[in-house]
């Protein structure tokens, strides 16, 4: 399974905001060849496998976000 989070660490509504956005950086550098300085490494993986995951990890934190405050009125 691709990129995965653990929802008990997410406490306040900027908690949700960042781990959408690093989900988000992570997805576009899915599949991408990279280099630590050493060389290049190539990334043979299947470009792409991994969509729906990110998709529904993406779809669920957007939710959270969007209707944080009437979740968490008090």
């Amino acid at each position: 399974m691709g990129y995965t989070y653990n929802e008990k660490e997410l406490v306040t509504k900027e908690d949700y905001i960042l781990k959408l956005a690093e989900i988000k950086a992570y997805r576009e550098l899915d599949g991408q060849d990279f280099d630590f300085g050493t060389g290049i490494i190539i990334n043979d993986m299947s470009f792409g496998s991994e969509d729906a995951y990110y998709e529904m990890d993406l779809q669920s934190l957007e939710e959270a976000i969007e209707y944080w405050d009437e979740n968490n009125e008090n």
